[in-house]
C-alpha cells in the first residue's frame, strides 16, 4: 500500500513539474517513477512515467520520440483499463499529428479519443477538450460544417453544466468559426 502511495505522489509531482514547466524536475521525478515502478512491477505506472516524458518531448518538439513512447504505452493502458491517460494520450497523438499538419491523422486520433470517451465517460471535461480539438482542426481543413457542429454541441454541453467560462469559450470558439466562413451576422 505504502509503494502504491508513493507511486501515485510521484506521477503527480512528475505532471505538476510539468504543468509549471519545470522540465528538469518533471523528467528527473518521471525517472525515479520509472525505476520504482519496474522494481515494483507496476507496468501500469512505468507508463505513466512514460507518458510524462513524451508531453516533455512534445515540449521540446521531439516529436518522433514523444509518439514512440505514446504509441509503446498506449496498449499498456487500454490493458489497465485506464480510460482518462487513455483518452488523454490520444489527444496528444492528435496534437503532435496537428503540428506536423497531418489533419487527417489528427481527427482520426480525436474520433477515437471521442469513442473511447462515449464508451468510458470518465472524466467530462476530457470531452470538451475533444470538441475543442476538433473544431479548431476542422477550422484548419475548411470543414466548417463539421466545426460549426462540434462548437454548437460544446457550446450546449457547457451550458447544461452551467460552466460559465466554458460555455464563453464555446461561443467565442463558434464565432472564430463563423468568422473564418465569412459569415459575420453568426458571427456578430
Amino acid at each position: 500500500a505504502f509503494i502504491l502511495l508513493e507511486l501515485r505522489a510521484l506521477h503527480l509531482l512528475g505532471h505538476s513539474y510539468f504543468i509549471i514547466n519545470e522540465l528538469i524536475k518533471s523528467r528527473d521525478t518521471a525517472n525515479t517513477l520509472f525505476h520504482l515502478a519496474n522494481q515494483e512491477e507496476s507496468f501500469e505506472y512505468a507508463a505513466l512515467s512514460e507518458q510524462i516524458l513524451a508531453k516533455i518531448d512534445i515540449a521540446e518538439t521531439k516529436y518522433e520520440s514523444a509518439k514512440n513512447r505514446l504509441n509503446a504505452i498506449l496498449p499498456i493502458l487500454k490493458n489497465a483499463e485506464n480510460h482518462f491517460y487513455v483518452q488523454a494520450i490520444l489527444i496528444d497523438l492528435s496534437h503532435i499529428a496537428l503540428y506536423e499538419n497531418k489533419y487527417n491523422e489528427s481527427i482520426a486520433y480525436l474520433l477515437e479519443a471521442e469513442k473511447e470517451y462515449q464508451e468510458h465517460p470518465v472524466r467530462p471535461r476530457v470531452a470538451m477538450v475533444i470538441m475543442s480539438c476538433m473544431i479548431n482542426v476542422y477550422s484548419r481543413v475548411g470543414n466548417f460544417e463539421k466545426a460549426s457542429e462540434y462548437a454548437l454541441k460544446s457550446v450546449s454541453e457547457f451550458k447544461a453544466m452551467n460552466d460559465l467560462m466554458g460555455y464563453v469559450n464555446g461561443l467565442l470558439q463558434l464565432s472564430n468559426v463563423y468568422s473564418r466562413q465569412g459569415d459575420t451576422v453568426k458571427q456578430i
